[in-house]
């Protein structure tokens, strides 16, 4: 009898939808011939040479340059956070590089909103300030975590930032047309949980449209920032 013991057979490989979107994302990059990991200053900016060009990848013609090389935390959602005490004063308030998995769905992102949806560059730079501003409000919290209370959270601290409201509105476009339409999260869908209300121009009525999700937020929030303590 052969001492030989056949190995088990592995088991198949099933990704969340999330990791998939990304692996897309990875597909599309190396088809284009660009490197996945792009090396980032202490800020969360692209080191010379190293973001994507964007231009170059559409070779449309357009002699306006158009780089993928931000990756940084949103400074004016983290002055809002540190007003309201949900930060450290001074210490998360510059720049810093989001999350790996936060840089992974911007680049996923860029490259589905350009190569499989042909979408404009312009909008590109809304959605991907978007995402910052999510990661930056929500400490990093991995994408496929998110719930409503953190939509809503991220769209109050938009409107107290900009109470034109336009980054509300690019924030409800990413939740329906990116995170629900693929899955994304756990907790999908989102769009129809999240708050539909208008930015107003006083702030304190911009804080109270949210109160009841952001007390909850602070909490959680705050428990974070004294466990880092």
């Amino acid at each position: 009898m052969s001492d030989n013991v056949s190995p088990l057979p592995s088991e198949p490989y099933f990704p969340d939808a999330f990791t998939r979107y990304i692996e897309q994302g990875q597909a599309l990059a190396k088809n284009a011939g660009l490197p996945w990991n792009i090396k980032l200053d202490d800020k969360g900016i692209a080191l010379k040479g190293c973001g994507w060009d964007l231009r170059q990848l559409l070779k449309d013609g357009n002699p306006l340059q158009a780089k993928l090389r931000t990756f940084s935390t949103f400074s004016k959602a983290s002055t809002e956070m540190i007003a309201r005490d949900l930060l450290q004063p001074g210490a998360r308030e510059e720049p810093r590089p989001v999350s790996s998995a936060w840089q992974d769905f911007i680049k996923a992102y860029a490259l589905n909103h350009l190569l499989v949806a042909g979408l404009s560059m312009p909008h590109l730079a809304s959605m991907c300030n978007a995402l910052r501003l999510i990661a930056t409000v929500t400490n990093d919290k991995s994408p496929r975590h998110l719930n409503s209370d953190d939509i809503s959270f991220c769209m109050s601290v938009a409107a107290a930032i900009q109470p034109s409201g336009q980054t509300v509105i690019v924030i409800r476009s990413l939740v329906k047309t990116v995170i629900d339409a693929y899955h994304l999260s756990d907790a999908c869908p989102l769009y129809p949980l999240i708050s539909h209300g208008q930015p107003v121009s006083s702030r304190n009525s911009r804080a109270s449209m949210f109160n009841k999700r952001e007390s909850s937020l602070q909490e959680t929030l705050s428990s974070r920032k004294s466990a880092e303590k």
